[in-house]
């Protein structure tokens, strides 16, 4: 049977708005820091890919606020001009392209990790990495005026529900452009080939 894992901090929810109390230091990707102890997995039952977007949404809210996911972002977008949207999403999406390592869950696990998790980890599967970038945005600021969605695909229509499902990414609208643009690093420059054999999609607001 499939379990849902939440890796997240071990932080206490009424110190939320206390900076001093956040386990994670003010770096940029640096050497990883923190013990074991300062992380802890959330095992809970696993019914399918409403749960997975579901967890997706929690995690990046939850990282949004986070100082090293804030500290991460603004280092990302410091060379770019200020309010040029576009600019900043595709610096933040280039940066987990070269960054981030694809690393796949465990075996028989889904695995949604926390975006500080994932800083320091520097590995992540594609529903990962789409909590990262909406984190990042959600820390800037850029989610506000600009709607962001996670996607998930399949390209197998006959496929059992519980396996349809196979692909995740962000998409964000540019409110300036009047479009939505697509934001994955896991495909890559291979995205417009993996949108057109894509059969089933599934969308969140977030």
């Amino acid at each position: 049977m499939m379990r849902h894992m939440a890796y997240t901090t071990n932080k206490p929810k009424a110190a939320a708005t206390a900076p001093t109390s956040v386990p994670f230091p003010f770096q940029f990707l640096g050497t990883p820091s923190t013990s074991a102890a300062s992380h802890r997995v959330v095992e809970t039952p696993y019914h399918g890919v409403k749960d997975s977007l579901n967890a997706m949404d929690q995690m990046a809210r939850a990282g949004q606020s986070h100082p090293q996911v804030r500290r991460y972002a603004e280092e990302v977008i410091r060379q770019v001009y200020p309010k040029d949207y576009l600019s900043e999403l595709a610096a933040l999406y280039y940066d987990v392209c070269r960054r981030i390592r694809y690393t796949r869950d465990p075996a028989e696990r889904e695995y949604v990790q926390h975006p500080a998790v994932i800083l320091e980890n520097r590995a992540a599967d594609c529903d990962d990495q789409a909590v990262l970038l909406r984190a990042a945005l959600g820390a800037l600021g850029l989610s506000i005026g600009n709607p962001v969605e996670f996607v998930t695909i399949g390209f197998d229509a006959k496929a059992p529900y519980g396996r349809r499902y196979t692909h995740v990414f962000v998409r964000a609208f540019d409110s300036k452009t009047g479009q939505w643009v697509v934001v994955d690093p896991v495909a890559g420059p291979n995205t417009s080939e993996m949108l057109k054999k894509a059969k089933v999609f599934a969308v969140k607001k977030v």
